[in-house]
């Protein structure tokens, strides 16, 4: 079966910092040097000499950077960013002039909180976008020049990277997606991600391959989704990243049918979740199974769904829609088997394809840990206008 690719026609997001945590920063090769974290903001102090410094990235061509700050205080000439390595022998930096607060940039068009502006920011700007940036190097460096000076105060929510030039429709959607995130993301690890604003399933481990197979990315309303044709569609995960840990999965699901006899949303032979009648079932072993109450779920209408489960397989359904917020459903910790270690997590089949998904999928993250419920519905109200 042929191969497709899971994106649509957009720039593609190759490099993503959520600030989490100063492990969660190494983990992705960072160094961070007087930082502190809290809440999922990274925090840099001018005065601490506060960087943090990527060495593993080789970057050459066009792109696009994605700042989001909680906060920012410029001191003279402040570096957001800066691509020219250790020896200044690369090009591409941004930086915000004090005391006039303009974010200049190497080269590149500037968005401020998602519209296009050479104005000044004020202290309501949260999202600073700038595309079409002429990069070549091999380092990055948050919050400070190559050349270890040029320090700021700022509080980093998140810094993204993409391939080529995103589109002034592309930035508004980023900026309005921010301006709906009233909430820090949860501090334990998300290890996979369907992205709804790029399309793009993303492996939060970076030591896996995805590969969509008969996989279509559409754009469904504001933002996109994964569509499954109930016949031979999947997206390969690469390896059992869930195994036997305790998990945490959100999905915004839209099932038209069982699909292909009971159609699977996630499968590595062990940890499944399943599409019935207007409902689904969960499982870690596939001996014993949870599930919401029948008819909770219906089709042909997007639904809020989470799924905790511990490393006892102590099971909780979560459930809700565009207008109800999340709640438990079927009955808290339900008794879903012992985790059990299984084949490479699969998205919309198993991996015979041979139980395919029929219908949509507006987001799915599965997170390593037990979100709690008012977590989870952080993750619903950020979430619920895409819908």
């Amino acid at each position: 079966m042929a191969k497709e690719s899971l994106k649509p026609n957009s720039p593609e997001c190759i490099f993503r910092e959520t600030f989490n945590s100063e492990q969660a920063t190494r983990d992705l090769g960072g160094v961070p040097t007087a930082v502190t974290y809290l809440n999922g903001v990274g925090s840099c102090v001018a005065a601490s000499s506060s960087y943090i410094r990527y060495p593993q990235l080789n970057l050459k061509g066009t792109y696009s950077i994605r700042i989001r700050v909680a906060s920012i205080t410029p001191v003279a000439a402040s570096i957001l960013i800066d691509f020219r390595g250790t020896a200044g022998t690369g090009t591409g930096q941004i930086q915000i002039t004090s005391p006039t607060l303009v974010v200049s940039p190497s080269n590149g068009t500037v968005y401020i909180d998602g519209v296009a502006s050479s104005a000044a920011l004020t202290s309501s700007n949260k999202e600073i976008v700038v595309t079409g940036m002429t990069i070549s190097g091999s380092e990055i460096y948050f919050n400070g020049r190559y050349s270890i000076q040029n320090f700021g105060t700022a509080g980093y929510e998140l810094v993204e990277i993409y391939e080529g030039t995103l589109s002034a429709s592309q930035v508004a959607l980023m900026a309005k997606n921010a301006q709906n995130q009233n909430f820090k993301s949860p501090t334990i690890n998300c290890l996979i991600c369907l992205d709804s604003f790029t399309g793009v399933i993303k492996d939060n481990t970076f030591s896996n391959t995805i590969t969509p197979t008969n996989t279509n990315v559409v754009m469904d309303g504001s933002s996109y989704a994964m569509n499954l044709n109930g016949a031979d569609s999947k997206v390969d995960c690469g390896s059992d990243i869930v195994g036997t840990k305790s998990i945490t999965t959100c999905i915004w699901v839209r099932a038209n049918s069982v699909g292909e006899t009971a159609g699977r949303i996630i499968d590595n032979s062990k940890c499944v979740l399943y599409t019935t009648v207007n409902s689904l079932v969960f499982t870690r072993d596939f001996v014993s199974f949870a599930s919401p109450v029948a008819s909770s779920i219906p089709f042909g209408k997007y639904n809020f769904v989470a799924i905790t489960s511990t490393s006892t397989g102590s099971s909780t359904f979560y459930t809700g829609n565009k207008k109800v917020n999340p709640i438990i459903n079927g009955g808290a910790g339900q008794a879903g088997g012992t985790p059990a270690a299984g084949t490479n997590v699969i998205i919309g089949n198993n991996t015979g394809q041979t139980r395919t998904f029929d219908g949509d999928i507006k987001m799915v993250r599965i997170f390593e840990g037990i979100l709690s419920i008012e977590e989870i519905t952080q993750i619903w109200s950020a979430t619920k206008y895409l819908i």
